[in-house]
């Protein structure tokens, strides 16, 4: 190899941006070149640049477990939202701090297996609450709140949906609906009733509201129900093979519906279903069975356990990028005030810092800058292949452009020559800096490349805390001439 080098040659170089979000699907050398084959606590906002994830805040309460956040109070004048931890029921404001206890009684039997919506008629407004053990509603109003009652609801469901003036609800494969602006009847001949979905594949799941009719989910098939009540309702199948596994995995993003099924996580545009999943993130597909779907700006979560560590799979709906957040999170809820979450220790969480330009730490104190975390993040690469056997190219350069925040406090470049591994442990240190270093804000960096040049392919991982954006990654190698 060292006789051609002596001869006049030329040089390749190829430019990569890395912000093409995680693809684990195939092998890692057929993914693109500006694809991860892992990812934690990265984002795409400054596409085709890889940069960090937003802050996120702690808030000042702390919950059990079994706490579900409703959402934004949307009739009740001020700025609060609807939480319940069993036996509470509370309104609360942005900074989690409680301002009402509703209730004190309710049962401590409700678990993750509860809806809710927010329901208004000509001349009340509720918030409607369906659980395993209860089904109730609280009549608001801009001043002053009521007690909790019961909606009557005839059948064993745990489903709810608010939608054209009525209530919906299921129970195995009957859809069951209240009469025209009531909450509570649901008897009255010609008006409230049932409709038995015959032709459904399995009991249904899930059902929501979306442009102007019901959509129904078993875990096989997919249905929409038009029209406003019994006179003119018109049932129709849409999807067989595609079903949803959870209510809880649906949510909305820029006017789109978004849910986890058996094979996959789809999206619907209202007249086309499409399956967004396939190939890059179909391995976390059969972990997501007690997923919550939320969203915020262009991007959708789900939560989901995989190997046994509770994470976060985030999807932007524009550039079509997936990448994975930690934290211990294992619900989220998306509202008016923002996107919320909740750890499996209780702590409440508001996913968005209120100051958007921070994405160095997570604060553990409301508002205090004293109380803070360094956001630890990582990604992977692609294997890159640029040794060439017949010694006919060979690599010379790896330049990395970059922007490192001065609060971060490190950060490394890696390289392994296997395909497999994820952790520290399986790659070696090209260039590492710790806390202190001012060379590396807004740089170009050329990294030490000797381990690298005579080997079949490798891989690298960066990682680091605090703020970080990733540009570009350049690749030289000489060709010998022909």
């Amino acid at each position: 190899m060292a006789y051609w080098k002596a001869v006049p040659s030329k040089k390749k170089t190829t430019i990569y941006s890395l912000g093409g979000g995680e693809n684990n699907g195939l092998p890692p050398f057929n993914i693109d070149d500006s694809e991860l084959t892992y990812s934690r606590n990265l984002d795409s906002r400054k596409y085709p640049s890889l940069c960090t994830r937003p802050s996120r805040l702690k808030l000042a309460t702390t919950l059990s477990t079994n706490a579900r956040i409703i959402g934004k109070d949307p009739y009740y004048a001020g700025t609060v939202m609807h939480t319940i931890d069993p036996p509470y029921w509370y309104q609360m404001d942005n900074g989690g701090n409680i301002l009402t206890n509703i209730s004190t009684s309710l049962s401590t039997a409700i678990s993750a297996n509860c809806t809710f919506d927010f329901f208004r008629t000509g001349a009340e407004d509720y918030v409607i609450f369906f659980s395993t053990v209860s089904k109730n509603y609280l009549t608001i109003s801009t001043t002053a709140l009521g007690t909790i009652s019961d909606t009557n609801c005839p059948v064993a469901a745990y489903r709810v949906a608010a939608h054209n003036g009525r209530i919906y609800t299921f129970y195995r494969k009957t859809l069951h609906y209240s009469a025209l602006n009531s909450i509570t009847d649901w008897t009255t001949a010609n008006d409230a009733g049932n409709i038995v979905l015959s032709e459904a594949y399995g009991n249904i799941n899930a059902l929501v509201s979306y442009q102007n009719k019901l959509l129904l989910f078993t875990n096989y098939t997919m249905h929409e129900l038009y029209g406003s009540g019994p006179d003119d309702f018109d049932l129709i199948n849409i999807e067989n093979g595609v079903g949803c596994r959870s209510q809880n995995s649906i949510t909305k993003c820029n006017g789109r519906l978004y849910w986890v099924g058996r094979e996959g996580i789809y999206e619907y545009n209202g007249s086309v279903v499409t399956k967004i999943s396939y190939p890059k993130v179909e391995t976390y597909v059969s972990s997501m069975i007690n997923t919550f779907g939320a969203s915020i700006d262009k991007y959708v979560y789900w939560t989901f356990t995989y190997n046994s560590e509770n994470l976060i799979l985030k999807y932007d709906t524009i550039n079509q990028r997936w990448f994975i957040e930690d934290g211990g999170f294992k619900y989220l809820k998306d509202t008016e005030m923002g996107l919320y979450g909740i750890k499996t220790d209780g702590t409440m969480w508001n996913m968005r810092s209120p100051s958007s330009s921070d994405v160095d730490y997570d604060y553990s104190g409301y508002i205090a800058s004293s109380d803070k975390d360094p956001i630890e993040w990582s990604a992977i690469t692609k294997a890159f292949t640029f040794k060439d056997p017949s010694g006919e190219k060979t690599l010379t350069d790896i330049d990395l452009t970059m922007r490192l925040s001065t609060n971060s406090t490190s950060f490394s470049v890696g390289y392994s020559t296997s395909v497999y591994g994820n952790t520290t442990a399986s790659f070696t240190d090209l260039i590492a800096y710790t806390s202190g270093s001012t060379n590396v804000q807004n740089n170009h960096i050329n990294m030490p490349i000797t381990a690298l040049q005579n080997v079949p392919w490798y891989r690298l991982r960066f990682a680091g805390t605090g703020e970080c954006q990733i540009h570009s990654l350049q690749q030289t190698y000489r060709v010998k001439p022909r």
